[in-house]
């Protein structure tokens, strides 16, 4: 058998870091060939030029280019199965065309793109792996038809997909931003940063709070990584250092002492796997990125792992809440406490088995 990971990605990286979370053990477990591609032009910095991937490096705007990219994989690789990180129905359905498998990764979606795409009986897509667990889902998504289609074997709850932090790689980073020991360090990330006016928001709301945090607590400093696809103009300066992009972004999570950030998939379950209290604030909620990131919350909320904002808080009230970490021990080592006892298994590598026994059933592709 043959499989092809294709993920797309425009304005995020979220997509591409979760299907090479999954091939990471997925070459573990089956030595069948498959092939990597994806349209984000910056896989290549996370990715490392494996020789099994595919780089189209265009925005997902181009979708002639897009969807010739996705044929010229076709016809050269003639897969059994192609594993899609993006509920796209015009390329799952052009994949039904050569005769392969389509199994989806959907982080879930907000109700009304769930609901449509359960109500098609998930379209041309075989299978599905939810890269959450089911209590997860369940407190926001009570369609019965969805898990009508898990009992029927169609698709499956793993847990979050998340790359674990590589402890052995703190050093590194300490070194690579002069963190001290004792050292308040305070993270910001925009995730992908492609979502022009909210990350221009974000950014804005983060540089204000840095200088308020700058007058009332002696020593701190702060960390912007923007993500590649930011298009504004920041630069580092007085107690702030900016970077469009860090690759071992969960280690400088760990190394640092509080993370500010949006309440994207990946950003939230990363956090979490650092053990790094955090300050999240959600995205306003938008049809056009089909995700309500105030769903993504709840683990953070619920549990007491960090404190979740209105998407509309002012910089003024930002800076407020981090010093209140940085001043009040106790405040700050509550969050410490419940992030260290906190577990939760992850999915990485039961998605991965999920698709070997998925195309292991002697089947035809769902009509």
């Amino acid at each position: 058998m043959k499989f092809l990971f294709f993920a797309i990605n425009g304005r995020g990286l979220g997509h591409v870091n979760r299907t090479l979370n999954v091939i990471f053990e997925f070459r573990k477990l089956c030595k069948d060939p498959f092939l990597f591609s994806t349209s984000s032009k910056f896989a290549k910095s996370l990715y490392l030029g494996d020789p099994n991937s595919r780089i189209l490096g265009s925005s997902t705007a181009d979708r002639s280019v897009l969807f010739n990219h996705f044929i010229d994989l076709m016809d050269e690789f003639v897969p059994d199965n192609v594993v899609f990180d993006y509920a796209s129905i015009e390329l799952s359905a052009l994949s039904h065309s050569y005769g392969s498998r389509n199994i989806l990764i959907l982080r879930k979606m907000d109700n009304a793109s769930m609901d449509r795409l359960v109500d098609s009986r998930m379209g041309c897509f075989d299978f599905v792996i939810l890269p959450h667990h089911r209590q997860e889902v369940a407190r926001v998504y009570s369609n019965n038809a969805f898990y009508d289609l898990v009992a029927e074997g169609r698709a499956c709850f793993t847990g979050p997909i998340v790359r674990e932090p590589d402890l052995s790689a703190l050093p590194m980073i300490r070194r690579k931003y002069s963190i001290r020991p004792g050292e308040f360090v305070v993270l910001g990330t925009c995730g992908g940063g492609g979502f022009d006016g909210m990350t221009e928001d974000f950014v804005r709301k983060f540089i204000g709070a840095a200088r308020y945090c700058g007058r009332k607590c002696p020593g701190i400093r702060f960390i912007l990584v923007t993500g590649p696809y930011y298009s504004g103009s920041v630069r580092s300066g007085g107690n702030v250092i900016v970077r469009k992009f860090e690759r071992n972004l969960v280690e400088l999570m760990c190394a640092s002492s509080l993370v500010v950030a949006h309440a994207g998939y990946n950003s939230i379950n990363e956090i979490i796997a650092a053990k790094v209290p955090s300050i999240i604030i959600p995205r306003p909620f938008s049809i056009l990125f089909r995700e309500a990131q105030v769903d993504n919350t709840w683990k953070v909320r619920d549990n007491s792992l960090g404190i979740v904002t209105d998407s509309m808080i002012p910089e003024g009230d930002l800076g407020i809440l981090i010093s209140r970490f940085y001043h009040d021990s106790d405040f700050y080592g509550s969050f410490k406490r419940r992030l260290d006892s906190f577990s939760e298994a992850r999915g990485n590598v039961d998605a991965a088995k999920a698709i070997i026994r998925f195309a292991s059933r002697k089947i035809r592709a769902h009509a």
